[in-house]
């Protein structure tokens, strides 16, 4: 089978050595992984603080394919997983679903470790020895990796660009998601999160103060098409 259809976005800034070595790696993985897709790597437009939604909107703009897989590029998923998630859509074109999360756990990488498995040392699917496992988790996630349809990115209204820097536009997303289109699926799989430096706009109280306040309106629009639509809306008044 082939992906001609979809357009995988890698919400992407080469702040460091790591983050370019990881991206590099995960590019590699999702072109092998999803034979006649487009991998476009899609940065903020905005110079100053990083914004992963800003970049994916970026992305989806300048891309037109049916279906869109976006995906961090520090964090690796089974290729089946990503195809499951795929023709999942494919197979479910009329109903309201919003979009699919191909994994339940996520195994954050030691730095050593991470540096291995780029380097074939070490398969990235074996299961690293407890010291080399900085972080277990997943089951709640919303973020890291998104297949969607293009209709359904659109319906949902896209990303809030508001969110600035690190973190909440995933959440965000997925209660517009689930008030305006419909509810998600989740499909179990184990992925890999390659080390990198921890990004300094999550250690901001000041930010993570203002983003908070945001998530908490959208949370109160749950379940109201109305208030969800005029939140975002918000996004493009002066």
């Amino acid at each position: 089978m082939t992906y001609e259809d979809v357009d995988v976005l890698i919400p992407f800034r080469g702040t460091c050595e790591h983050r370019i070595a990881n991206a590099d790696f995960i590019e590699a993985h999702l072109a092998n992984a999803l034979p006649g897709c487009k991998v476009t790597r899609c940065d903020d437009p905005d110079p100053d603080l990083f914004n992963r939604g800003r970049a994916v909107n970026e992305g989806v703009s300048v891309t037109d394919r049916d279906l869109l897989v976006i995906a961090d590029g520090d964090v690796w998923l089974p290729p089946r997983a990503l195809r499951d998630a795929i023709d999942t859509l494919r197979r479910t074109f009329g109903l309201p679903r919003s979009y699919v999360v191909p994994f339940d756990k996520i195994i954050w990488l030691s730095e050593e470790w991470s540096r291995d498995v780029r380097a074939g040392l070490v398969p990235i699917t074996s299961r690293p020895p407890a010291r080399h496992v900085v972080l277990e988790w997943g089951q709640k996630s919303v973020g890291i990796t998104n297949v969607v349809r293009r209709d359904q990115f659109k319906a949902i209204g896209g990303f809030d660009p508001r969110f600035r820097g690190w973190g909440c536009e995933d959440v965000a997303w997925d209660l517009a998601a689930d008030t305006l289109v419909g509810p998600k699926l989740r499909l179990r799989a184990e992925g890999r999160h390659l080390w990198h430096p921890a990004c300094a706009s999550k250690t901001d109280p000041e930010r993570m103060a203002a983003v908070g306040k945001l998530l908490e309106r959208y949370s109160g629009a749950v379940g109201n098409r109305q208030a969800m639509a005029a939140l975002i809306a918000e996004r493009y008044s002066s």
